[in-house]
């Protein structure tokens, strides 16, 4: 059951990514500032900003996946998102930024139980079976 259950998580997110993966930039971009503007309550002038700010991450973040040099890769997407963090504290006001840090913080953590759920479920599905644990209930004394 377990199995069924992973292959279908794979399966969707798999699916979603690749949705995700036919987007242009700018479409990203967008999704994101309405996101943005619907959890934040961003004013027009802030919208286009913030448009432009994500436009700008995308458009960076793209050119430099063409590396196969991970530890550099790395680097350059934190010195993307030190840039991005900068340039979004001047466009946001203060009450604005600091629940933006919170919903960034809250998506972290769930992405991290879904990785870690995600990694446990693979690793009990892929253990070889202990034909001595799998056969006790059997065994009457």
């Amino acid at each position: 059951m377990n199995k069924i259950i992973v292959f279908s998580f794979i399966l969707l997110f798999s699916f979603h990514h690749a949705q995700a993966q036919q987007l242009t930039p700018e479409e990203k971009a967008l999704q994101a500032a309405e996101n943005m503007q619907k959890r934040l309550g961003l004013k027009e002038q802030q919208i286009q900003q913030i448009y432009c700010l994500n436009l700008t991450k995308i458009q960076q973040a793209r050119t430099i996946q063409k590396t196969t040099n991970y530890k550099k890769l790395d680097r350059h997407y934190q010195a993307i998102i030190r840039e991005y963090n900068h340039r979004l504290r001047s466009v946001l006001t203060p009450d604005q930024y600091q629940r933006w840090e919170v919903l960034r913080d809250e998506a972290r953590e769930r992405r991290k139980v879904i990785q870690t759920n995600l990694l446990a479920d693979s690793r009990s599905t892929l253990e070889p079976a202990n034909p001595e644990t799998e056969l006790e209930h059997l065994v009457t004394p």
